[in-house]
């Protein structure tokens, strides 16, 4: 999938796909895998219910043309996810319950950052991006406190803020949301 080209929807419009393809069949322990990646994946992303819902369908005895429809998803979520003018620009964090840390592309968010941390990142999709850093990035609450959230991963070209709620309960934390703010 390195390299692919991204597309601009997960599943064309009348897509079709059969139980009962000719085509050759793939290995169903790597389909099912990536499906039910994806499946988790749905709780925060909506805009993929209906496709992964209708790839699901097939987890018995895949094809490669039932393949060729999830890798199809995949680079949907690959344009979604990279590189393009997004909503870190904007400021806006997206809480994310599969996340295992937060992470961010934009370097302007961070309070504090250290470029010496360099490792790699797996995204549920099987595509894995550098962590360029990791340091602090300080919000202010509505009350008007100045709170920090440390540990956060520098993903150069992420165009998304993302809130790893798992992180925060493993540290303990209580997360309340109130009126669309955290």
């Amino acid at each position: 999938m390195a390299g692919s080209n991204p597309c601009h929807v997960p599943m064309e419009p009348c897509f079709k796909l059969s139980k009962c393809s000719t085509a050759p069949v793939t290995d169903a322990t790597e389909y099912r895998s990536i499906v039910g990646s994806l499946r988790s994946l749905v709780h925060t992303r909506p805009d993929l219910n209906f496709a992964v819902g209708f790839v699901s369908r097939f987890m018995e005895a895949p094809t490669e043309e039932h393949l060729a429809a999830v890798k199809r998803i995949l680079r949907y979520i690959t344009r979604s996810n990279l590189a393009q003018e997004g909503d870190a620009k904007e400021g806006v964090w997206y809480l994310d319950s599969g996340a295992t840390n937060h992470m961010t592309g934009d370097h302007a968010a961070f309070a504090e950052l250290d470029l010496s941390i360099a490792d790699s990142v797996n995204f549920g999709y099987g595509s894995t991006v550098d962590i360029c850093g990791q340091g602090k990035v300080m919000f202010v609450c509505k009350s008007g406190e100045h709170r920090a959230i440390t540990g956060v991963f520098y993903i150069l070209r992420l165009n998304t803020h993302i809130i790893s709620l798992g992180q925060f309960d493993q540290n303990g934390c209580q997360v309340l949301v109130e009126d669309g703010l955290l």
